[in-house]
């Protein structure tokens, strides 16, 4: 009996002792490099994505420069998403479609810096750097939203509307279409305060740097007659006059070759044809008897249509107030920014059509002189314009007008 019990002790002994080797020799397991999914800080699911536009191009070409890398632009081809910093750029001929809640138009040759853009807070603020805008806005109900574009020296601010924006030089021109824009100047370094006004539907309001206060009008037929005007805001009767197709989808269908039916519409009116016009007034009989070689007077307006004349048909006398005005040429064509200079405006009709004003841009010039019926001679002073590209026109009375887009280069250097 004391035999079993001593051998069953010492199989007891063998047991624990192999059972002790064993948990001392394991090899020992490599600690896990993952981490844990409750140490993971938690993403809510309604959590906001970061805000962004869609950039369309219409008509090629357009540009986009990330925020990431806000001065180098790299040209698109397809919709892309673009957040608050990236810049936007259309080169002569490009047209974007920019889109979000609202709807704006990039025109040709212009630029715009997405300054402000939160999609929880319904706030947007483009700044336009050049060229011009058109922008459809829904209505805003909040106080704390807020649509607005800026150039470098006014800021436009909407509640819902359709309206244009154009910055030429030192210029800023607002076109309202619907609803109302509050515009003026941006408040100046020194905090003074900035003037603005409403300008209300089918009114524009044009702000100089060297003004504070907007100076409002109304929008023309010359205005309507635009081919950046016609594009984003196509009616039958511009149409017809145009000849470009309207849409209710203006901005997803625009009009077919807006620009190039638009140049074809109204001929461009030549040197050649300006020395076909008379040089001398001419005196009441001869106005009421026009020889077979005189050239038949254009009429004031460009929607009127031409009807051809034939030998037996009686050619109505030209009335004193609808002269035929041509501007055919300015020269020279570019001044330096810090110099000015004298610029030629040559064309035909400047005496008959009693011209009254030269504009440069929107800047109306009344110290010229009018040295004969083609030929009218004035002074651009130093710094009176920024460079840039600026349209030159001629007014004269009965609302008669000649312009030549971008006639006069600005440069900063010679």
């Amino acid at each position: 009996m004391k035999r079993l019990s001593f051998f069953g002790v010492a199989v007891a002994i063998i047991i624990l002792s192999a059972l002790g080797i064993w948990f001392a020799t394991r090899p020992t397991p490599a600690p896990s490099t993952s981490t844990p999914a409750a140490i993971s800080p938690a993403v809510p699911a309604d959590a906001p994505a970061t805000a962004s536009l869609l950039v369309t191009p219409i008509v090629a070409s357009v540009a986009i420069a990330p925020s990431t890398n806000p001065s180098t632009f790299q040209p698109i081809t397809v919709p892309t998403q673009v957040i608050s910093g990236a810049r936007v750029k259309t080169d002569v001929t490009g047209r974007a479609l920019v889109e979000g809640t609202n709807t704006t138009v990039l025109d040709s040759n212009s630029e715009m810096t997405i300054a402000v853009l939160d999609t929880q807070k319904n706030q947007t603020r483009l700044q336009l750097e050049a060229g011009q805008v058109w922008s459809r806005v829904k209505k805003l109900s909040d106080k704390g939203e807020f649509y607005e574009i800026e150039t470098q020296l006014a800021r436009a601010s909407v509640r819902g509307t359709s309206f244009g924006m154009k910055k030429a030089g030192n210029v800023t021109t607002v076109y309202v279409v619907e609803g109302v824009v509050n515009f003026g100047s941006l408040p100046p370094e020194e905090n003074i305060g900035f003037e603005s006004i409403d300008v209300v539907a089918g009114k524009k309001a044009v702000l100089h740097d060297w003004d504070l206060k907007p100076v409002v009008s109304d929008i023309t037929d010359k205005d309507r007659q635009d081919a950046w005007y016609v594009f984003n805001n196509p009616t039958k009767a511009t149409a017809a006059e145009l000849n470009v197709e309207t849409s209710s989808q203006t901005f997803l269908n625009p009009p077919t070759n807006t620009s190039s039916t638009t140049e074809t519409s109204v001929p461009p009116r030549t040197p050649t044809q300006a020395t076909q016009s008379p040089t001398t007034p001419r005196s009441p009989t001869q106005t009421a008897q026009p020889s077979a070689a005189e050239p038949a007077q254009e009429p004031a307006s460009s929607s009127q249509e031409v009807q051809p004349t034939t030998p037996n048909q009686t050619i109505s006398p030209a009335t004193p107030d609808s002269p035929e005005l041509l501007l055919s040429s300015v020269s020279p064509s570019s001044l330096v920014a810090r110099t000015g200079g004298t610029l030629t405006l040559k064309g035909a009709g400047f005496q008959d059509a009693q011209v009254f004003s030269v504009f440069i841009g929107n800047t109306r010039i009344t110290s010229f002189t009018t040295i004969d019926n083609s030929t009218i001679r004035l002074t651009v002073k130093a710094f009176q314009f920024e460079p840039g590209e600026y349209d030159v026109t001629v007014a004269g009375a009965s609302n008669a007008t000649a312009t030549i887009s971008s006639a006069l280069l600005i440069k900063s250097q010679p």
